[in-house]
């Protein structure tokens, strides 16, 4: 079983090379060019209704649950979601169709969190907070010169 579960994940992997590597790029480019891994705030100063997932996911692996609760609450969820995936998708090969449903869920979660969060914590503590350094804001003090 783990065997064929593994040869299934690297046909999946290989077909998704190029992907892989253009999303590689692009992490490089907003983390070393950008300093941020996030379009929206990058352009806004806002942020999103994903941000804080990277920090969240490291606190959930580490294993600092209320930390990872505190920064996104969604990580839980996104968690048991791709746990799932990955028995579903290499184990048990089954049809992945119930799991678009929850996706979708589970985006639609993320944009009501994301309201509520906007509307009681922002600006605040990271990840709600306002940051000034965004191409927005320096595009008005560029026209304003």
């Amino acid at each position: 079983m783990w065997k064929q579960a593994g040869k299934l994940f690297w046909q999946d992997i290989k077909k998704l090379k190029t992907a892989l590597i253009l999303i590689c790029i692009y992490l490089a480019f907003m983390k070393f060019v950008l300093h941020s891994g996030c379009p929206f705030v990058v352009v806004t100063g806002f942020p999103c209704a994903a941000c804080g997932l990277t920090r969240a996911g490291v606190h959930f692996l580490k294993g600092e649950w209320i930390q990872a609760w505190n920064v996104h609450p969604a990580i839980f969820p996104i968690v048991l979601l791709v746990v799932v995936f990955i028995i579903q998708r290499y184990f048990r090969q089954a049809s992945l169709k119930k799991l678009k449903k929850y996706a979708i869920l589970l985006i639609v979660g993320m944009l009501v969190l994301y309201v509520y969060r906007f509307a009681t914590q922002f600006p605040g503590n990271p990840p709600m907070s306002y940051y000034r350094d965004n191409l927005m804001m320096r595009i008005v003090k560029w026209i304003k010169m």
